[in-house]
């Protein structure tokens, strides 16, 4: 069983982690479940390499007091944590 996990880790260049990896051995025809898949990838330290790097979605405190003190504006707690 490990060899076909490290075979198929290789196919898809390392980025198959235990979900996909887990339905391309069901396909192979082997029973096995996903939390068996997990425990034989960590155990032999075979885990996914990340090909897209995170991006940032919203804005640091720190951006935000930078911007405001280029504005010239003050931001108190109120104004930027308001609960309703």
């Amino acid at each position: 069983m490990l060899a076909h996990i490290r075979e198929q880790h290789t196919l898809s260049l390392g980025s198959y982690g235990r979900p996909r990896m887990t339905e391309e051995l069901k396909e192979l025809g082997f029973d096995v479940g996903h939390r068996r898949i997990g425990r034989l990838m960590r155990q032999n330290g075979i885990a996914v390499v990340r090909t897209r790097k995170h991006k940032v979605t919203t804005i640091a405190r720190q951006a935000i007091a930078q911007q405001s003190a280029e504005r010239g504006t003050v931001i108190t707690s109120s104004t930027s944590h308001r609960t309703c």
